[in-house]
């Protein structure tokens, strides 16, 4: 069997480089802003619920738009997108150094969701989907993994420099950072490693002509055109994911926000309260390259199911016990579930659907986390407004573990794709 991969041709690493860079820039959106709800909240006296908003207008904001923007990748390709993505967010960055109004900050934040995942995260995992056909599982996570350590980056220099020189300069430090990230990228960028004369990592002709072969079977007559897109769209195999990923997500991007505030509830101090967190934080990154590489072993079912099945462990010893040593092993476990919301969609996607038009499907199934982060936050604080407690939310989520990893087995059934059970195998 011939591969195209030689282990002296260093262009597929520099393109995972190129990827973990973008899939960084989503720790500027997603961890950055959080930082100047306080200052500026002081500043303009501000209720907190509603300053809040503008975080949830990006939100809506990028739910909204990541079709477009997905279908806008797969037409002009990752560095016209990138490009693109990169003013957008830059100058929106510095638009919100000059807000002095609450409209002012609604309006921005929902101008920077149009692209701060369509430029990132969907670019870096779409990236290593195009250039790998071994180990996807693998450089997808560790691409993933990345938004953990530049999250930590941005975490540790942010706040002093609001200190010290004031929330406007911040927000023109994270468009900087924005810009920095960006320049590779924007330059040295391969779509798609057949535009240079290359095959993917690992390419092996055999396999790729039966994967060929599966993805015809798994999508005839629902990808040739926009209106067979619809049809995918609304098919149960596609509507079974984006359950199972609503649901994961409603606890993984809904319930993690309130973490710091369950664990004072079950009288953690301050102190306690920080290192839960970190401990949570720290194993996350380690866990999305982790689950990547089980994913190139065992097959997506399989370690979908072994993840989840531990997720769902760990929320039925978090109420049972208030000791730090049993919830800190209950951050180890819950890792597990919150880095699979992130790697596994692109990972399902390829299987199920093909490469054909990935960009627009993969960003369809990725409005599943929108949906579930925004519908998950209000949800989880209702639930303790209603009944004072965290504990009776946390029992339900085992069967909801189970609902989704159902929806996902049935989903691949439907799929029939079965010449690319692991994508790497």
């Amino acid at each position: 069997m011939a591969t195209a991969a030689s282990k002296g041709n260093s262009k597929y690493w520099f393109m995972v480089v190129l990827a973990t860079l973008m899939g960084g820039q989503s720790a500027i959106s997603a961890t950055g802003p959080g930082f100047f709800l306080v200052p500026i909240i002081d500043e303009f006296g501000y209720g907190r619920a509603e300053f809040s908003l503008y975080l949830s207008f990006m939100t809506v904001a990028t739910m909204l738009t990541l079709p477009l923007m997905g279908r806008l990748t797969d037409k002009y390709g990752f560095k016209k997108i990138v490009i693109l993505g990169t003013v957008w967010n830059v100058l929106g960055y510095v638009l919100l150094s000059f807000c002095s109004s609450l409209i002012s900050f609604y309006i921005v934040g929902a101008f920077l969701g149009v692209t701060c995942i369509a430029f990132s995260t969907m670019v870096g995992a779409g990236l290593i989907s195009k250039w790998f056909h071994k180990k996807v599982g693998l450089f997808t996570g560790i691409v993933l993994a990345s938004t953990g350590v530049f999250g930590t980056i941005i975490s540790n220099i942010l706040p002093n420099l609001i200190v010290d020189h004031g929330w406007r300069s911040g927000w023109l430090l994270l468009a900087a950072i924005t810009l920095g990230l960006s320049l590779l990228p924007m330059i040295f960028i391969v779509n798609k490693p057949e535009d240079i004369g290359m095959k993917p990592y690992g390419y092996d002709e055999n396999e790729a002509a039966k994967e060929a072969a599966g993805a015809a079977v798994a999508s005839a007559n629902t990808q040739a055109e926009k209106p067979s897109l619809m049809k995918l769209f609304f098919s149960p195999k596609f509507l079974l994911l984006y359950v199972a990923f609503v649901l994961v997500t409603l606890v993984a991007a809904g319930f993690n926000r309130h973490l710091p505030a369950f664990f004072t509830s079950q009288g953690q101090s301050p102190a306690g309260v920080g290192q839960l967190m970190s401990i949570f934080l720290i194993t996350l990154i380690f866990m999305k390259a982790l689950m990547g590489a089980l994913n190139d072993k065992i097959g997506i079912t399989k370690s979908l199911s072994l993840l989840w099945i531990l997720y769902a462990i760990a929320f039925i010893i978090m109420p049972m016990s208030a000791s730090f040593s049993i919830l800190a092993v209950a951050m180890v476990l819950m890792s597990t579930g919150a880095g699979s919301v992130g790697v596994y969609p692109p990972l399902i996607t390829r299987q199920v659907f093909g490469m054909k038009d990935f960009a627009t499907v993969y960003a369809v199934l990725y409005t599943s986390t929108n949906v579930g982060t925004i519908a998950g936050i209000p949800l989880w604080g209702w639930i303790f407004d209603v009944t004072g407690s965290y504990v009776g939310g946390l029992r339900v989520i085992p069967v909801m573990m189970i609902v989704a990893l159902a929806c996902v087995f049935i989903s691949m059934k439907v799929g029939n794709k079965p010449a690319s059970q692991s994508l790497s195998a």
